[in-house]
């Protein structure tokens, strides 16, 4: 039954073709070989030709000569589209990193929303979010640090609604819940408070220049030494914290600065993410109207090399 439904949706997908067809599939990935759909052997074509590219590069320049071709263009559908689309979008700090690093990249995925293949990095990313803020949430609940067990059992929960093959899942789990354990054991003996989780800015319509703006923290935490002010009685000093998975980067890194304090090229966008988030918060009433931002912070959580921190 399943098999039948997916080779009703192969065949509208290639009816769609206009002029030009192409069928693809990776021969590898990693080093596990592939094989191609059942679904293109029944086609039976005579002029099928089987290649193998070894690089993205390849594929890259075959549709940059497509589009030179006039094989892909964009025409007025697609124009009409992207008209209607920007009528209700809000920009994101994370949509507008993708737009200055790859226009194109910003167009397929928040535009057009593509969809794209998860991989072990976005996979684990998406989970140990998740796993975070609930943790946390039972923390907020309870103010008793859950245990190490609670901690884990929810990763593995989780990852387990996620696609992976049983010998990626053993592959990958041993690693990861490492990872987590380590980040406990540090985060465990002197929490902050934590006061917001996931706030998101989506129902705000909150501008900066005309722009509409929108985004989600992923955590707001108390600061328990604040200096006196005359808001303090009406308001709580707080500090945005923003998870980071990866490998760690100094504050040189994040400031986009070298040691003479010049600026250079490199992990400028988490700094340029920080300050989305600190305007988010200024122009947001509610939010002014309850926390003093004390500082912007981020959180690597990955723990990648035994290295965590907190900047």
């Amino acid at each position: 039954e399943q098999i039948e439904e997916d080779r009703r949706l192969f065949f509208v997908a290639v009816t769609r073709a206009r002029e030009n067809l192409y069928l693809m599939f990776p021969a590898w990935i990693g080093t596990k070989p592939l094989i191609q759909s059942v679904f293109i052997e029944e086609t039976e074509w005579i002029h099928v030709s089987t290649e193998i590219w070894t690089s993205n590069t390849e594929i890259q320049d075959i549709v940059k000569n497509d589009i030179k071709n006039e094989l892909m263009e964009y025409r007025e559908l697609e124009f009409d589209y992207i008209q209607t689309f920007l009528e209700t979008y809000k920009l994101s700090p994370s949509d507008l990193n993708t737009f200055l690093e790859e226009p194109m990249e910003f167009l397929n995925r928040a535009v057009f929303k593509y969809p794209f293949i998860d991989n072990q990095f976005t996979i684990f990313g998406k989970v140990y979010h998740r796993t975070l803020e609930l943790f946390y949430l039972k923390y907020k609940s309870e103010w008793v640090i859950p245990e190490k067990k609670y901690l884990t059992q929810t990763f593995k929960a989780i990852l387990n609604s996620e696609v992976l093959t049983p010998e990626e899942y053993e592959k990958l789990i041993e690693k990861w819940i490492k990872w987590l354990e380590g980040y406990y054991e540090i985060h465990s003996k002197q929490p902050n408070e934590t006061i917001e989780l996931e706030y998101s800015f989506r129902r705000k319509n909150l501008n900066f220049e005309w722009v509409p703006l929108t985004g989600t923290i992923d955590k707001i935490e108390k600061k328990w030494f604040t200096w006196p002010n005359n808001n303090q009685l009406f308001t709580e000093t707080v500090s945005l914290i923003d998870y980071k998975t990866g490998k760690a980067k100094t504050l040189w890194q994040i400031k986009w600065l070298d040691r003479y304090w010049n600026k250079k090229e490199g992990e400028w966008k988490y700094f340029r993410q920080l300050m989305f988030y600190k305007l988010l918060c200024e122009l947001d009433s509610d939010f002014t109207s309850r926390f003093e931002i004390w500082a912007v912070a981020l959180d690597f959580v990955e723990g990648k090399d035994g290295d965590y921190k907190y900047i």
